[in-house]
């Protein structure tokens, strides 16, 4: 639990303060607001534990929300300083390695007092987001949206332009900077960002702090992977030192978290684990869990969401979140979070961000085939079984596999095959969408198709996941999400080696698997394909029945969605037929452009 928050701007110490507490009132249940000031410059930060920190000396002065580790130094996470002193001590300029070595999830402000500079970044993935207005004479950065608008004095109003490619390509693709909302920007990883003086209300990137390692010629049966894992994901679970939850499915993410909780514990003790459950369904997760908690003599607590719906939750996440939900199961989020606050915990584990480093897809065989390598081709394509598939014919599966060796995501075929993505995309909007499509396209391809897909689930997965709202919504109840995946080291181990040695040719999540192999001594007893997700993916179809007639719809009048696309969805949806996954979320843009306006 905890936020971060500067006001920067020629104004006397006592305004900023008030600016700085105006902020900390935004969100009460972040925490305490503690601060410290310097020539032109304030700040604070927000806790209720030690997820905050501030540091101060003759030098520096230093604000951090999360968690910073220096991985350099002669001490596990668990026994390193608090965020912010670590900050300092690894700082020695802009320029400096010290800060790119950093680990862990966070958001840090550096005040320079020998350069009369202000610095700040986020972590990568962007767990910890930090967001940015310069109005006047102030620059205000904050950990949510609401407390900037507060820190300025700005009215909170959506832009239509980015509330189009946030409903149609998920989040700004053109311009990651931005927010839906107007005048409110991001600070985007890996950039490090510099406002040089005390009157000045701009702060630039100045450089990138990360950069992915070039990739290790190594053979696919190379041993290093798993274990490099292992030492990396248990020592950010071992420094945890509040009372913690983990978020347990029967997929090979969060049970590798699992596995390495029951080994290297938090130092509060062993995470209690929590399930979602849908009793009913024949996809319900229970049947791989409970045999395989019973097993290890462990158990997890279930969060029945069978009866629960999106439409339910509807007015609390409007009213309560800034963050617009991208996906119409964050009423999942909120029933887990109720849960495990409920019972006292302070921190929370979970697997997102598996997939931007270490889910390997296969689009790496497309970089195979056109570098003729059709020996290593034909082999993966014959022993590759794809995890988000359900079980089926192995010649099916291989005829995919081809298929997508010839036509991996980005390529010029791929987009012909999908040249109908923006269907019912209202015409003001398709050309600035196409153009949004096609930078997310150029970016897949970039160093190869295989490097090339997690190169953007790097660039944009913060974005595009809902990890923002996530980081909201949790912080509501008291929590505070720990994200291993996200940390640098295991982002440098997922780019330092092939997707084919990551993979060994045969499955999507071969180095999660063979780690958690490592840490049990024995196989990993997760299926090697996902479930057949219907229970999550359930949609709710009084969300857009509920909008009224699509005539009356902003997103209509505003030109973002067709009318007789918004009809026809409507009337699907009251059928209870599936609906494109974006088209799940539409009550959602819809309610905040009605309750904020443009």
């Amino acid at each position: 639990m905890g936020a971060l928050l500067v006001v920067r701007g020629d104004v006397p110490e006592p305004e900023r303060e008030s600016r700085l507490t105006a902020m900390a009132q935004q969100a009460p249940h972040r925490g305490t607001l503690h601060s410290l000031h310097g020539p032109g410059v304030s700040i604070g930060v927000q806790t209720r534990g030690q997820e905050a920190s501030l540091f101060e000396d003759d030098d520096l002065i230093v604000g951090v929300n999360g968690r910073a580790y220096d991985p350099d130094a002669r001490l596990p996470y668990g026994s390193q300083p608090a965020a912010a002193e670590v900050a300092a001590g690894v700082w020695s300029g802009p320029m400096s390695p010290g800060l790119d070595r950093l680990d862990g999830e966070y958001a840090l402000s550096i005040y320079d007092k020998r350069r009369r500079a202000l610095y700040a970044c986020v972590s990568l993935l962007t767990t910890k987001p930090l967001y940015r207005v310069q109005r006047g004479a102030l620059l205000i950065l904050a950990s949510e949206i609401r407390q900037c608008a507060a820190g300025a004095k700005l009215g909170l109003a959506l832009d239509p332009e980015q509330v189009a490619l946030s409903f149609w390509l998920g989040g700004p693709v053109l311009d990651p900077r931005r927010t839906e909302y107007r005048d409110i920007d991001r600070l985007l990883a890996p950039k490090l960002y510099e406002s040089r003086s005390e009157s000045a209300t701009t702060i630039e990137p100045i450089r990138d702090y990360w950069t992915p390692p070039p990739e290790a010629k190594v053979p696919v049966d190379d041993p290093a992977p798993p274990a490099l894992l292992l030492d990396a994901l248990s020592q950010s679970i071992s420094a945890l030192n509040e009372p913690t939850a983990l978020s347990l499915s029967a997929g090979h993410d969060s049970g590798l978290l699992w596995t390495i909780a029951r080994e290297a514990p938090p130092r509060s003790g062993p995470p209690r684990n929590y399930s979602l459950a849908w009793p009913g369904h024949q996809d319900d997760e229970r049947e791989y869990l409970d045999p395989l908690l019973l097993a290890a003599g462990d158990c997890t607590e279930y969060v029945d969401v069978a009866d629960a719906g999106a439409f339910d939750f509807l007015t609390e996440h409007v009213d309560g979140l800034d963050r617009i939900p991208t996906s119409h199961t964050t009423h999942n989020a909120t029933l887990l979070a109720r849960r495990i606050s409920e019972q006292g915990n302070r921190s929370h584990i979970f697997g997102i961000g598996g997939e931007a480093a270490l889910m390997i897809s296969t689009a790496y065989m497309g970089d195979l085939l056109r570098r003729g390598r059709f020996i290593a081709l034909a082999q993966d394509i014959w022993r590759f079984r794809p995890y988000l598939r359900s079980a089926g014919a192995p010649w099916k599966q291989q005829i995919r596999l081809a298929r997508g060796a010839i036509a991996p995501k980005g390529s010029r075929l791929w987009r012909w095959r999908h040249r109908n993505r923006l269907a019912g995309i209202g015409r003001h909007w398709a050309e600035l969408c196409a153009s949004g499509l096609e930078t997310l396209d150029d970016l897949r391809k970039r160093d190869g198709y295989g490097r090339g897909e997690r190169l953007t689930q790097i660039a944009y997965h913060g974005l595009l996941s809902g990890t923002e709202t996530l980081d909201q919504l949790f912080e509501q109840h008291g929590l505070e999400n720990v994200a291993p995946y996200t940390y640098r080291r295991v982002m440098d181990l997922g780019f330092a080696f092939p997707p084919r040695t990551l993979s060994r040719g045969r499955f999507e999540k071969q180095t999660l698997r063979e780690c958690a192999e490592l840490a049990l001594g024995a196989p990993a007893p997760w299926p090697t394909r996902k479930l057949t997700p219907a229970p999550v993916w359930t949609q709710d179809e009084r969300l857009l029945r509920h909008l009224g007639p699509p005539a009356t719809w902003h997103m209509v009048a505003l030109g973002i969605i067709d009318p007789d696309a918004a009809g026809d969805n409507q009337r699907r949806a009251s059928r209870s037929e599936r609906l494109p996954d974006n088209w799940s979320g539409a009550a959602y843009f819809e309610l905040y452009l009605r309750r904020f306006g443009t």
